[in-house]
């Protein structure tokens, strides 16, 4: 009898979840960025799924690609080790987890994880300035002061599973992003699974982790290239340091995040010239004589 049960034992399944991103499919729409937050009702300036607008090269040889960059659920996770309280956690299928209950804030695993993904916020802040119904609704008091991550939707993925899905093919069982994803640039599943969906993906084509020389396996891997779009290694012109550092450079600077209320700003001063002058020749227009303190015009007489 106990034969039988470690026969059956060992012949379980553990699969070890995962991610393949192809970045030439992605877009950039910010898609899963949102259903991520939606689905784990994250505070303001708190994005568990991040997506980065990268440009290389040299003008006028100029690319630019967008890197989905979240927890890497890393298969030597060096955020885990060093946790005093054993609150970050890693689960048999490979999830790297997060006891809130036990957490004490203490940013070690912040400090220690290469991804910066992991976020401690102490205050309670609202999308509006103030606490609306829908976020009284949804509100995590148990993630103020402790450290919080992403999860890869470990509830919807635990509770696809207890209904018989399969997370990575049906999407009530797959983490919020991939399932929202527009180009179908996020893909999870099984890498112990030879014929999963992601383990065929990162078979046939080329791929890489960050920071993959640190040691961590992380289990979010990336496709580079694809027929279409041929991949290429980084040259010495996208590593130009010296001319990054360059002052005179007009692409070295501060981060300008005004644009828009500049953009605004040169509209409403442009159409504010154009209503204080008038065509040569043409009579004023009564707000014009008003500010200049001529009579409204009552024939062709010019101010």
């Amino acid at each position: 009898m106990m034969a039988e049960t470690r026969a059956s034992a060992a012949n379980i399944h553990t699969p070890r979840w995962g991610m393949v991103i192809d970045v030439n499919r992605c877009v950039g729409c910010q898609t899963c960025t949102i259903a991520c937050k939606h689905a784990n009702d994250t505070l303001p300036g708190v994005q568990w799924r991040q997506v980065i607008d990268v440009e290389t090269g040299t003008f006028p040889d100029v690319e630019r690609l967008f890197l989905v960059t979240g927890c890497q659920h890393c298969a030597e996770p060096p955020c885990v080790p060093v946790c005093p309280t054993g609150a970050t956690t890693q689960r048999a299928d490979g999830l790297v987890v997060q006891d809130y209950d036990i957490c004490i804030g203490c940013a070690y695993c912040a400090v220690a994880c290469p991804y910066q993904a992991r976020t401690i916020a102490h205050d309670q802040l609202w999308y509006y300035g103030r606490e609306t119904r829908q976020e009284q609704a949804v509100k995590h008091e148990e993630r103020l002061g402790v450290a919080q991550k992403c999860t890869f939707c470990k509830d919807r993925v635990d509770a696809g599973l207890a209904r018989g899905l399969k997370p990575g093919v049906d999407p009530e069982a797959t983490p919020a992003c991939s399932a929202a994803c527009i180009s179908q640039a996020i893909q999870f599943g099984d890498f112990k699974d030879p014929q999963s969906n992601v383990s065929l993906l990162v078979r046939d084509h080329p791929h890489f982790q960050l920071n993959a020389e640190l040691g961590t396996d992380p289990q979010i891997k990336y496709l580079y290239t694809t027929p279409a779009v041929p991949g290429r290694a980084a040259g010495a012109a996208e590593a130009d340091e010296e001319r990054l550092a360059d002052p005179a450079n007009p692409l070295v600077g501060k981060l300008q995040t005004l644009w828009d209320w500049r953009a605004a700003m040169n509209w409403i001063s442009a159409a504010s010239a154009r209503a204080w002058r008038s065509p040569p020749g043409s009579p004023p227009s009564p707000a014009s004589c008003r500010r200049t303190g001529c009579r409204p015009p009552t024939s062709a007489r010019r101010c």
